[in-house]
């Protein structure tokens, strides 16, 4: 991949420093994702080339494995068979976008749907077949952080990246509340909304950063959401420090746009 330059200031002059690039999404929901979005989203992703890719949980949404009961209003979505095919699909186009991005799938609480599924209600078979086997993420070269406890999480060069188990109604709500918790800089998902919480210590300063959703507005088990729309880029100098950049996702109705490095990205 090209790496991004910035220059540092010294006197007259200036030295050029390479800037290691993560792009960190999370809640697609798929196959109730915003299409849209999507599609524009993985037009970035070729533009743009990161060393890394971050799902961040909840890219496919396991409706149909779901424990809570069908709302006699709304639709009883689609079958699960279908729901990987289009997972699977939206999985494969990232890789032909980034194909020299380590891409890595972090398992949120909806993945987790198909491993309680089969616990409950074919516990033999628990463990023989996989999610990860279902996504075909071995082949697609798509690292799978699965669940030893009910939230999971990475260390990214000292920056948690995670789909934990908390989330609030009203934005920066949850980073708050996680930064009490964890005590450093951290990325959640879960939450759908978009959010900053920044700590000031007395050595250090932290960031706790929720970033939104690509899921549609219009879920066939939503009524009325407060969603927004969203995803993350950041950037890690030589020396390990971190710069977030949070790219907002407008929609209006099925149409919307965002903007990366002054580049316009329509649907």
């Amino acid at each position: 991949p090209r790496e991004e330059e910035i220059v540092k200031s010294k006197g007259d002059r200036g030295t050029k420093e390479k800037l290691h690039r993560v792009v960190v999404t999370g809640d697609w929901q798929a196959p109730y994702h915003h299409a849209g979005a999507i599609d524009a989203f993985i037009t970035f992703l070729g533009h743009f080339q990161p060393h890394a890719l971050i799902l961040n949980g909840d890219i496919i949404d396991c409706f149909a494995l779901s424990k809570y009961p069908r709302h006699p209003t709304l639709q009883r979505g689609k079958p699960f068979v279908d729901e990987v095919k289009v997972v699977r699909k939206l999985l494969s186009r990232c890789r032909r976008a980034a194909p020299r991005a380590e891409i890595t799938l972090v398992g949120g609480n909806h993945e987790q749907r198909f491993e309680k599924y089969l616990a409950k209600n074919a516990e033999e078979f628990a463990g023989m077949f996989t999610l990860k086997d279902a996504l075909g993420l071995d082949s697609l070269k798509i690292k799978w952080v699965g669940f030893d406890i009910n939230e999971n999480w990475i260390d990214y060069r000292g920056l948690l990246i995670g789909h934990f188990a908390k989330a609030q109604k009203w934005s920066a709500y949850t980073a708050k509340n996680l930064m009490d918790e964890l005590g450093r800089s951290f990325v959640q998902s879960h939450t759908h909304k978009v959010g900053w919480h920044t700590r000031t210590y007395l050595d250090r300063e932290e960031y706790g950063l929720e970033i939104g959703c690509m899921a549609s507005r219009e879920a066939v088990y939503a009524t009325r959401t407060h969603w927004s729309l969203g995803f993350l880029i950041v950037y890690f100098d030589e020396a390990g420090r971190f710069y977030p950049e949070q790219v907002l996702v407008h929609i209006d109705g099925k149409k919307g746009g965002f903007v990366v490095n002054g580049h316009l990205y329509r649907f």
